[in-house]
Formats: C-alpha cells, sequence, structure tokens
C-alpha cells in the first residue's frame, strides 16, 4: 500500500508524466529512489525497509541480507 501511495503522489505531482513512463522507471530504474516523494525523505520505501530492518535482530538481518543473494526475479 505505501508504495502505490507513492506512486499515485508521483504521478499526480507529475502530470506531464505518463503512467507508462512512470511503470519504464520502476522497471528499469532504482525502484526504491523511485518511489519517494522530492523534498520529502520520510515518505519513501526505502525510509520504511531501513526502519523494519533496523528494528530486526542481527540473526533475522543476516539472513534477509542472505536472502538478496539468491538468483531469481
Amino acid at each position: 500500500p505505501l508504495a502505490l501511495r507513492i506512486a499515485a503522489a508521483n504521478l499526480v505531482t507529475h502530470p506531464d508524466l505518463t503512467v507508462g513512463e512512470y511503470i519504464n522507471r520502476l522497471t528499469e530504474g532504482d525502484r526504491l529512489t523511485e518511489l519517494g516523494i522530492e523534498n520529502d525523505q520520510q515518505a519513501a520505501v526505502r525510509v520504511s525497509f531501513d526502519l523494519s530492518y533496523q528494528a530486526l535482530p542481527p540473526t533475522t538481518a543476516r539472513l534477509f541480507r542472505l536472502l538478496g543473494l539468491v538468483p531469481g526475479p
């Protein structure tokens, strides 16, 4: 839900940007950067992930990092 809300806010605040162009930015670029709101560092998917990750116990955080190494889509 957070990512959808941010995507919608980005589309509303950039009326010259089409949905198709925004989708291309998400699929070809850095998704976490694209899912942020200009001039609002707290409204971003990256911030949400960071806060959640920082709250993990060390062994769980390590497992989360290792999952990023698993090949696949």
